[in-house]
């Protein structure tokens, strides 16, 4: 063969390989960026709170599938709404926690199983710290697919002390 013909299939490979590549990972980042299938998510927390108040902010995940489990790997809080609050505990409690590497925010791991059908109530218990309107993501994570809700918290200046007559 001749060394323009040895090139020129070179570069056909090349090309083929990095065609299959493309697709691969464009199949990828489709799938993963599906809502997990059969999970519903809600938040529940107060619109308004005291600096230094405790409070909880509940995540209330379903599984709507008729016959299959759902594991809720992790919960991520986002950055942006632990401005204003700290996260005392979880209920159920977390496995571990650590920092997202990114967007920054919080991951919470639980590894828990909830069966076909069943509801699980996640708690986090929090303590206002700063004053502000502070809201962000919250992500339910199976696997690689999650669902998203946003919590927002307005945290107001402490209660003045009433003086005693």
């Amino acid at each position: 063969m001749k060394t323009g013909k040895v090139i020129l299939l070179g570069c056909g490979v090349v090309a083929a390989v990095m065609f299959i590549l493309m697709l691969g990972g464009g199949v990828a980042v489709y799938h993963m960026s599906q809502d997990p299938v059969g999970m519903a998510v809600s938040l529940e927390s107060p619109e308004k709170v005291k600096k230094g108040e405790q409070f909880d902010l509940r995540v209330i995940v379903v599984n709507e599938r008729k016959d299959k489990a759902l594991t809720v790997e992790s919960i991520d809080i986002d950055a942006l709404y632990l401005e204003g609050v700290s996260v005392r505990n979880s209920d159920p409690a977390s496995r571990s926690s650590s920092q997202l590497p990114m967007e920054g925010g919080r991951s919470y791991v639980f590894d828990q199983t909830i069966p076909a059908g069943q509801t699980n109530v996640f708690t986090f218990h929090l303590r206002a710290r700063d004053t502000g309107t502070f809201s962000g993501d919250v992500d339910v994570c199976e696997g690689w697919r999650f669902l998203t809700r946003v919590a927002e918290t307005e945290v107001t200046e402490e209660a003045e002390e009433t003086e005693a007559k």
